[in-house]
């Protein structure tokens, strides 16, 4: 399976993540190490 497209944002600061978290709405996800990326981009 494919994924789908996305938008990664890499904030400097913790303001920034906040402020990109509540632009990207219910879909808006944290991902820290990136183990967890490909299946949650496989289950959109």
């Amino acid at each position: 399976m494919i994924p789908t497209a996305f938008d990664y944002v890499r904030p400097g600061s913790l303001d920034e993540a906040v402020s990109a978290l509540a632009g990207g709405g219910e879909d808006a996800k944290v991902i820290a190490g990136g183990q967890s990326l490909l299946p949650l981009l496989r289950l959109r």
